[in-house]
């Protein structure tokens, strides 16, 4: 984080916005996808394809939730553990996260297949755009910075 610091006018929008997507690439899809292929023994294909574009669009969405709740903070610059994570940010964000995986576990499973692939669609799709265009006046202290001003 400190090569950051010292690039002069460096974008931190940028960052956090890869940051965000190098999250959900990296942790959520993988995940998602394995227990997509996993639901094929049990289910259709169309549903588990309808369902796993849903899972897909709803991980986005989550995913840039929690960016937004956390958007005060560099990426990666602190360490996660049980007890630090207690605050009013954190519980509203998992609560919110609940709601919605709870929505969408419903919709998945009690509306036809085709309309939850549209649904799944539009969300994952939706969820891209405003990923390329979101956080754009992030602000945050990078380690290391004020070393260099």
């Amino acid at each position: 984080m400190k090569i950051f610091a010292t690039l002069p006018r460096f974008d931190k929008s940028v960052l956090y916005r890869e940051a965000i997507r190098t999250v959900y690439l990296r942790l959520a899809v993988p995940l998602i996808l394995v227990l997509g292929l996993i639901t094929l023994i049990f289910l259709p294909p169309l549903h588990v394809l309808s369902n796993t574009i849903l899972a897909l669009g709803v991980g986005l969405l989550m995913t840039l939730l929690n960016g937004t709740f956390m958007s005060g903070t560099a990426p990666y610059s602190q360490v996660f553990q049980t007890g630090q994570v207690n605050t009013g940010a954190t519980w509203a964000a998992s609560l919110l996260d609940f709601i919605i995986a709870l929505a969408a576990g419903l919709l998945g499973a009690f509306v036809p297949w085709w309309a939850v692939l549209i649904v799944g669609t539009v969300i994952l799709a939706g969820g891209w755009v405003v990923l390329g265009r979101s956080f754009k006046d992030t602000n945050f202290i990078l380690p290391g910075e004020a070393d260099f001003n």
